[in-house]
C-alpha cells in the first residue's frame, strides 16, 4: 500500500506538469497554423491582428455606417481624455 500512494499521487500530479510545460513552437503552431496544415502562411499570421482591428473599427463607427466621422472621432477622444474633477 506504501508504494501505491506515491504512483497514484503521480498519476494525479502528472497532467498538472505536463500543464506547466510549454512548447512555444507548438503553441505558435496551435495559434497560427489554422488549417493544421504544418505551415503558417502571412494570411493566417495576419488574420487574429486583422479581426482585432475590425473590432476597434466597429467599437469606434457607433452608428455603424462603415466610415469615422468628425463626431465620432471626438467622442473617441473625449473617452481618452483625464477627467478633472
Amino acid at each position: 500500500m506504501k508504494k501505491f500512494v506515491p504512483v497514484l499521487l503521480l498519476a494525479i500530479a502528472a497532467p498538472a506538469l505536463a500543464q506547466q510545460s510549454h512548447d512555444p513552437v507548438a503553441d505558435f503552431m496551435g495559434r497560427f497554423d489554422t488549417n493544421k496544415d504544418g505551415k503558417v502562411t502571412l494570411e493566417e499570421f495576419e488574420a487574429p491582428q486583422q479581426e482585432a482591428i475590425k473590432q476597434q473599427f466597429r467599437y469606434m463607427d457607433k452608428n455603424g455606417d462603415g466610415n469615422l466621422d468628425d463626431d465620432e472621432l471626438q467622442a473617441l477622444g473625449q473617452m481618452s481624455r483625464p477627467r478633472t474633477q
